[in-house]
């Protein structure tokens, strides 16, 4: 849990706009891609030449950076390929010991949904849940995913914050995603991707194309 909370943190809060489709590749990158990312993200972090925004621009560059898919009223959805979390890593272990992961590591790493926006208390925040459904041209569901693993709540996430006399909550809550074997299987058949996030009674629903099957 503690990891994931990790990956967040390092999500940078500058993100690409929305994409045209979502890749094909989301779950499955493939080990050239990996082995591509991950020589980027391992230069970038050990660039000391860079200072903060400069490195976050780069790892833009690189194709180290989530997507964001939703922006409305103080309220983030990003979505991260598995091959962006590979990059996460490398970056990591870059910096923490001049090495980067074993290929083996790279491979089956989950996909990340971060959601970020206030909550009056951390026990409403803790109450947000997201998963996925995956959807065919007609919008018919042919199945769901829901997260392995969440980092919500997280206090290394929240910040407390007071304006005038009304205080509250703003921070991020970040859902690990692996497929199973049906999901997999429903998710090739596909025509687009659902993410479904819940805050309490208010409920968020962001359709995004899935790339055409054979398109590169």
């Amino acid at each position: 849990m503690r990891r994931l909370a990790l990956f967040a943190l390092l999500l940078p809060t500058l993100a690409h706009a929305a994409p045209n489709a979502v890749p094909r590749d989301l779950f499955t990158p493939t080990s050239q891609r990996l082995i591509e990312l991950c020589t980027r993200a391992q230069k970038t972090a050990s660039d000391v030449t860079l200072d903060s925004l400069t490195r976050t621009i780069q790892q833009v560059d690189d194709g180290g950076v989530g997507t964001l898919v939703y922006d409305s009223g103080g309220t983030y959805i990003r979505l991260q390929s598995s091959a962006v979390t590979a990059y996460t890593l490398c970056a990591t272990r870059t910096k923490r010991t001049g090495h980067t992961p074993r290929r083996a590591e790279l491979a089956g790493l989950p996909v990340l949904v971060s959601i970020t926006g206030k909550a009056a208390t951390l026990t409403q925040a803790r109450a947000w849940r997201a998963f996925m459904v995956f959807l065919d041209r007609n919008g018919r569901e042919l199945g769901r995913l829901k997260p392995g693993r969440s980092s919500v709540g997280d206090a290394v996430l929240w910040t407390h914050e007071c304006k005038a006399t009304t205080c509250g909550w703003h921070g991020q809550n970040t859902y690990s995603f692996t497929p199973t074997p049906a999901a997999r299987k429903a998710f090739a058949r596909s025509t687009s991707l659902r993410i479904v996030a819940t805050f309490g009674q208010r409920v968020v629903k962001v359709d995004l194309p899935l790339q055409p099957i054979g398109e590169v």
